[in-house]
This record gives C-alpha cells, sequence and structure tokens, in this order.
C-alpha cells in the first residue's frame, strides 16, 4: 500500500501534466501533422486508451495543484487570523507600551534592549509583538525585537502609534525616554 502512494505521489508531482499535454496534443492535433509524424495510427488505434490517460492525468494534476492551493489558502487564512490577533493587542496597549512602540517607531529602531524581567517586555512578547532571539545574553541587556510582520503593520500605520502632535510634545517625549532609560534599570 505503502509503495502504491508513492507511486501515485510521483505520478501526480512529476509525470501528470507531460502526460496530460501529450496527450491533449495527440488527441486534438491535425491528422496532416499527425500523418507527417507518423503517429496518426497509433492515435486512430489507441484512442480509448488516450482519453483515458488524459483524464487520469489531467484528474492527477488538478488534484495535486488543488490541494497545493488549499494548503496556501488554509495558511494565508492562518496569517490573517494571527495578524488579526496582533492588531487587537496593538489597539489595547498599556501607556508603557504605548511609550515603547512610539520611541521604536520615532527612531526607526525595530529592536530594543531592556531587562528580560521587564514587565512591559514580558507583556509584548506576550502579545506576539516582541521576540526575543535565542543565545545566551547578560539578563540586564537582552534584545527584544519587534516581529517583523507586526513592524510592516506599525510603519504603515506609523500616524496612529506615532501621531504627529506627540512628535512636537516635548514633555512626552521627555517621559518616553526617561521609559526607555528604565528598561535597562535594575529590577527593584
Amino acid at each position: 500500500m505503502e509503495i502504491l502512494s508513492k507511486i501515485i505521489e510521483i505520478l501526480k508531482t512529476k509525470i501528470a501534466l507531460p502526460v496530460f499535454l501529450l496527450t491533449l496534443f495527440l488527441l486534438v492535433a491535425p491528422n496532416n501533422l499527425l500523418v507527417e509524424m507518423n503517429l496518426l495510427h497509433f492515435v486512430a488505434d489507441n484512442k480509448t486508451v488516450l482519453w483515458l490517460f488524459f483524464l487520469f492525468s489531467g484528474f492527477l494534476y488538478i488534484h495535486e495543484k488543488g490541494i497545493n492551493l488549499a494548503k496556501y489558502i488554509k495558511q494565508k487564512l492562518q496569517n490573517r487570523q494571527v495578524m488579526n490577533s496582533i492588531i487587537r493587542s496593538l489597539n489595547s496597549l498599556s501607556a508603557k507600551e504605548e511609550a515603547l512602540i512610539y520611541y521604536c517607531l520615532r527612531e526607526n529602531k525595530q529592536t530594543v534592549i531592556a531587562q528580560i524581567g521587564n514587565s512591559t517586555v514580558i507583556s509584548l512578547e506576550a502579545k506576539y509583538i516582541l521576540r526575543r532571539p535565542s543565545g545566551n545574553y547578560d539578563i540586564l541587556e537582552v534584545p527584544f525585537t519587534i516581529v517583523d510582520r507586526v513592524w510592516r503593520y506599525l510603519i504603515k500605520n506609523k500616524n496612529i502609534f506615532c501621531p504627529e502632535e506627540k512628535l512636537g510634545d516635548e514633555s512626552y517625549n521627555k517621559d518616553v525616554k526617561s521609559f526607555i532609560n528604565d528598561l535597562r534599570n535594575v529590577l527593584r
């Protein structure tokens, strides 16, 4: 049974399309072309077999492409669901989380250095907005990076997360700078 499934897999992926195209050509080619190629008698004698090969190989090819299309659509839907979940998380950020996102956008920095136990970065990591790269780091200086697809979304919607009125507000920018500096301070 396993051998049969491997044979069908090879037929679907490697042989189905060429057989489909070849049988299609033999079935629809004009007779004068078949005569020139010495295939007229072969086609006439084996028309039923050619039709069966045409239908079977066409079915296998279309079936394989349909499966691939279904997998592609499923992956796209899953990605969209994850991104929608992240967008909902972005719309419900705390003031400190907003300040961190604001700072990253203002400075055009996708990565921020923070303590491993900082509650703000832990919260953003739990929301799949930030991620910590694997490896060994000093617990007081761990790079946290905004996930690529979230970063692209933030850049595209920069006016929402880094509005013009906040850019000119020196007291807000001072508070943000102080908060960013506190990311590295030792936990109390």
